[in-house]
């Protein structure tokens, strides 16, 4: 019997490549879209620091403006909460009368538990509860190695990685997403996180917009038609100007693009323009990215202690928050560290 699914996105802000959405098709009758934006991220913790700030703010909710105006292209539209999925979710899935309950699983400890947290609350209801396997360039089911079996050095990751075939298909965006009548996304503005709107700098080498067709047009700008990809790595470490790198990690950052559609590009276009070093690069780069998702796999939280996963660094003594703030405002005497702390800050 077909039921009614709500597909919570993440850090999966996209249609196309999405697999709990793609299942969640095939299964419903129709389908909740959902997204939920803890408060939590924008409250000063020890140091004084948000885990999100003005600038990333501002991407976030307008991933969302635009996903929710691409679902409402194919008869759908985003349910928005300001609050922690563990308690957003349940009263969506008694409001809207939910069978099911569709998501990304993830990569961190944090997040992690919080999908075990919810899966107990809604099991007790007998809503059904199902993860699809985290994004990765090479899909976690074809990965050479077992997260605890992860090598600690990439180079011996990769050699494993590349010998494994990747496929150029990924899933495909849905031309139509049935779903019940969703009112207008109303969306809280940044004052309200206690952010100010963030003033765009005119030396900023990031002048983009967010959603997954910016993502696309960014991919298609940076290879067929400048062809910029056919010099990336001899490029890509410049630091000035938007065409010295991909500037892809936003948007795979929160999920309007993904690792695989990108792959599928850069193949496109070494097939119509020819293979190099700097084609193969971006793809090489892909693979730090699945090498660091499958070590937080391994090790877990302890990527965040003060010694790290190998345990051999010795923190310093006592508290540095003149350190700390010197960092911070770009102010270390390490001219290239600070213009890159100076650029971030503005």
């Amino acid at each position: 019997m077909k039921k009614r699914i709500a597909v919570w996105f993440k850090n999966d802000l996209r249609l196309a490549d999405h697999p709990a959405l793609h299942q969640a098709l095939k299964e419903a009758s129709d389908i909740l879209p959902v997204y939920c934006l803890d408060p939590a991220q924008f409250v000063a913790g020890e140091m004084g620091l948000r885990r999100t700030g003005a600038f990333r703010a501002a991407f976030l909710l307008d991933s969302l403006k635009s996903l929710d105006a691409d679902l409402r292209l194919l008869g759908s539209g985003l349910v928005f909460c300001a609050e922690k999925a563990e308690t957003a979710i349940p009263k969506l899935v008694e409001k809207w009368e939910i069978d099911a309950v569709f998501t990304s699983d993830e990569f961190g400890t944090e997040e992690k538990q919080q999908l075990a947290r919810l899966k107990q609350i809604l099991s007790h209801s007998g809503i059904e509860w199902k993860t699809f396997p985290p994004e990765l360039l090479l899909p976690l089911e074809r990965q050479p190695f077992m997260p605890e079996k992860m090598p600690e050095v990439f180079t011996a990751y990769r050699h494993k990685a590349e010998a494994v075939f990747l496929s150029e298909d990924v899933l495909p965006r849905p031309l139509a997403i049935p779903s019940p009548e969703i009112p207008a996304l109303q969306l809280p503005s940044l004052n309200e996180f206690g952010l100010s709107v963030p003033v765009a700098d005119a030396r900023s080498a990031f002048p983009f917009e967010a959603g997954e067709q910016e993502a696309m047009n960014r991919l298609r700008y940076y290879g067929n038609e400048s062809r910029l990809l056919s010099v990336y790595k001899e490029t890509r470490n410049g630091l000035v100007g938007p065409d010295y790198s991909s500037k892809l990690s936003p948007w795979l950052a929160c999920g309007s693009i993904s690792a695989r559609m990108i792959y599928r590009e850069v193949k496109k276009y070494e097939a119509e323009f020819g293979a190099n070093q700097s084609t193969y690069w971006l793809i090489f780069e892909l693979r730090w990215r699945d090498f660091f998702r499958m070590m937080m796999l391994k090790h877990g939280q302890s990527v965040f202690s003060f010694r790290g996963f190998r345990k051999e660094f010795t923190p310093p003594s006592g508290r540095q928050e003149s350190v700390f703030q010197a960092w911070k405002e770009g102010k270390t005497g390490q001219p290239f560290v600070d213009a890159a702390m100076r650029e971030l800050k503005a």
